[in-house]
């Protein structure tokens, strides 16, 4: 944040005494703030892929397919990135009794 305030000109220090109009700035900075990819490791080294199995057909209660009675799915094999494959819910959800 310090590197943006500079940009705006505006002191680095704590937000709550900013007055309103340096908020506003600071949103300003934040709204119009890109970040540029500058390449990648290759799949090698990637921890985050895409596709699986969508999540609006597995019942959030308990992992089960909707359309097929006793077919339960969790972890990777669930269209999901990052850590969401590994949430309590998702682990909660899939520890309970079915």
């Amino acid at each position: 944040m310090e590197c943006l305030l500079g940009f705006a000109e505006i002191e680095s220090r704590p937000l709550k005494p900013f007055n309103e109009k340096e908020l506003l700035q600071v949103v300003e900075l934040f709204q119009q703030w890109q970040l540029l990819n500058n390449g990648t490791e290759g799949y090698r080294t990637a921890e985050v892929t895409l596709g699986g199995i969508d999540t609006d057909v597995i019942s959030s209660k308990n992992m089960e397919y909707k359309s097929v009675k006793g077919l339960y799915f969790v972890g990777e094999a669930m269209d999901v990135t990052g850590l969401e494959a590994l949430t309590l819910h998702g682990a909660g959800a899939a520890g309970q009794e079915v």
